[in-house]
């Protein structure tokens, strides 16, 4: 149940909420477009709360670029790959 809501509270950010995270992780990004985390973290927003499937690929896709040793940002690009067949 409490893994579920957190799920669910994730999913269920408001629109201003959305769009300032979307903003951070931006940001982040034109200080440093080496920032793998930055771009690892916005194609989780893209992909999962805001359902911009191919904006999140591109996102995992940088990430990869920025650091290959990045794990997080290659295993969701492999869920997000797996998901989209």
């Amino acid at each position: 149940m409490e893994s579920s809501a957190r799920v669910e509270g994730a999913s269920a950010l408001d629109s201003s909420t959305r769009v300032e995270r979307e903003r951070v992780h931006r940001r982040s990004i034109a200080a440093d477009d080496n920032f793998s985390s930055a771009y690892d973290n916005l194609g989780h927003l893209l992909y999962v709360v805001r359902k911009r499937y191919a904006a999140a690929e591109e996102a995992y896709e940088k990430a990869i670029a920025a650091n290959p040793r990045n794990s997080r940002a290659h295993n969701n690009y492999g869920v997000r790959a797996r998901v989209s067949r």
